[in-house]
Formats: structure tokens, sequence, C-alpha cells
């Protein structure tokens, strides 16, 4: 093993204990059925808020489970104008309270994994919803497709990252994540933002040989460091939902030679994190509506939000 791998491997099962070791760089946590079932019921009604908002005239059972209501309402879903082409569900004006809902419910998630003192999280989380071989074929050949492989690095995350994948809906087994460690070639020169995936083709070209096989399960979160190759399938006609966020690390290591300050802003500590959805609340001023996404590779969040601190808005009025 590589002496940097090493030195990844240790400080990423050190930011949080409750994770054990599938590989070096990768590593899992069997969740609590009540923490596991609040992700689920709280991404329902963040679909359901964007779909009655969007589809006023027609009527959505919440009552379902969430299989249930992800198969029964696919089409309706798939033609949401708040889902990204690479499948993150964004917070709108009529969803900003199912968001924040959302977002107190993985803070519980936060709160039990433990992260080490020092530690920052990203909001927005990510809950991204991938429809298999119903995804538009034209979203898969953008320069950022997940369905390519590449490390969160080459879309702008910091080296000092983690990326923490909870699975809460899906057929895995056709349409899950495959994942890598790096192959010869990537560190140094390729630990950088780049415009486009297919710019690393010669550093993916091999990822066969360093595959790690592994399949994600409902009720398991999954630690991935920032050098851990991935990439999306899409071998299933059933949707697929995960709630997915990154964690900058507080402890630096020697490979951590990419920063991008571009989002900084978007990393709250834990105590601000134990807020969200309470006395902090995270606000869009976009509303739900139909849009035409841009190509152009961003090393930022797709949208932009602001934070409303309640404490501070009552003392102020």
């Amino acid at each position: 093993m590589e002496s940097y791998i090493q030195e990844r491997s240790d400080r990423l099962f050190n930011f949080s204990k409750k994770f054990s070791k599938i590989d070096s760089l990768l590593g899992k946590c069997e969740l609590p059925k009540n923490i596991f079932s609040d992700l689920r019921s709280a991404a329902q009604i963040c679909l359901y808020d964007s779909l009655s908002s969007y589809y006023p005239n027609k009527a959505f059972n919440l009552d379902l489970t969430l299989e249930s209501f992800c198969l029964f309402y696919r089409n309706d879903i798939i033609g949401l104008p708040n889902i990204t082409p690479n499948g993150l569900l964004m917070p709108k004006i009529e969803t900003n309270s199912s968001h924040n809902l959302l977002n107190k419910k993985v803070y519980n998630l936060i709160e039990y994994l433990s992260f080490s003192e020092g530690s920052k999280v990203a909001c927005p989380i990510n809950l991204r919803i991938n429809f298999g071989t119903n995804t538009n074929p034209e979203f898969t050949n953008r320069p950022r497709s997940s369905t390519n492989w590449h490390t969160d690095i080459w879309a702008g995350q910091n080296c000092n990252e983690a990326m923490i994948h909870t699975p809460i809906c899906g057929d895995y087994e056709q349409s899950g994540i495959s994942v890598s460690n790096p192959q010869e070639g990537f560190y140094p020169d390729y630990v950088k933002s780049i415009p486009s995936f297919f710019e690393g083709k010669p550093v993916t070209n091999e990822m066969s040989k360093n595959k790690i096989e592994f399949t994600m399960k409902l009720g398991e979160s999954y630690l991935l460091d920032s050098f851990l190759f991935h990439k999306t399938s899409l071998s299933s006609s059933t949707i697929r939902i995960i709630v997915s966020f990154p964690a900058r690390l507080k402890e630096k290591v020697s490979s951590d030679i990419y920063e991008n300050p571009l989002r900084d802003d978007e990393f709250i500590d834990i105590f601000s994190w134990s807020k969200l959805g309470k006395k902090l609340l995270l606000a869009s001023d976009k509303s739900l509506s139909k849009q035409i996404w841009d190509d152009t590779p961003k090393d930022y969040y797709a949208g932009k939000f602001n934070f409303i601190d309640l404490d501070e808005f009552f003392n102020t009025t």
C-alpha cells in the first residue's frame, strides 16, 4: 500500500469510530432503525412537496411506502424541474419547509456518527435521485456525468473531505455505485478540479484492477475518502435515492494538495448543524419552475441559499 493511502486511511477511520473498514478508503456503519426510518420519511415528504407544488391539480398519496410512492409516481418525479441532471433534488421556495425537516433528521445521523472535533459538514445536503434505465441519455454525456469514473475532487471538493452516503431506497444490486482505489498516476498530477471527467481517462482506464467488490445495503451508511473513485450504474428501472453529504476533516495529511475556497461557505460546524430546521433555517429564493441546465462545470453547489437565524431575526424586530 502506498504510504499516502495508509495516511489517509488512518485519518478516515479516526474521523468517525462508528465505521468499520471495508477497504483502506471505504467504511460502513449499520444505522439505528429510527434514524434510517426518519431519513426515508423526510425524503418522501421532500418529494411529495415538490410533486404537489409542481402538479397542483394532481393528488399524491403520502401514505404509500417510499418504494411504492416512487414506483407509482415515477413519471411525475422524472418530470420535476428541480432535479439536476446528476439527480440532485434542489430546495425551492415551495419546498423550503420540507428540506429543513430533512436537515433536522440528517443532524440526528451526524450526531450518531460522532465526527471528530473540529469537523464541518456541508449544507444543503444532497438528496440524490437516480432514474436508472429511465435516465435521459443526454445527461450521461455531460462533462461531469456521475456515470463516469471520478473522484469528488474533480468536481471541486477539497482533499481533506470525506463523503457520507446513506442509501434509503432502490435496487443497489443493479443500480448501485461502483468504487475503486486510485490507480497509478492519479496522485499527485490529477489531484485537482477538472472541467470534464473524460479528461481523467489516463488514470481511470484500468479501474477494474483496483475495483472494490461491495454492494450498498439499505440501513447502512458509507464513508468514502475523497481519493476514492466511484461511478453510478443505470441498470435498473427502479428509482434509487441516496442521502449524501461531504464532511471537511480538521486533520490534514501530506496528500491534501488541493483546496477549493469556492466551497468554504457551504460548510458549517456541528453546533450550527444542531440548529438547522429549528433556530437556523435554510432558504432558497428560487421558485419551482422549468429551467435549462447549464453544461458549464461549476466547482460549487448547484444552487445558492440563505441561512435565516431566528434568534438574530427576533432580536432585530
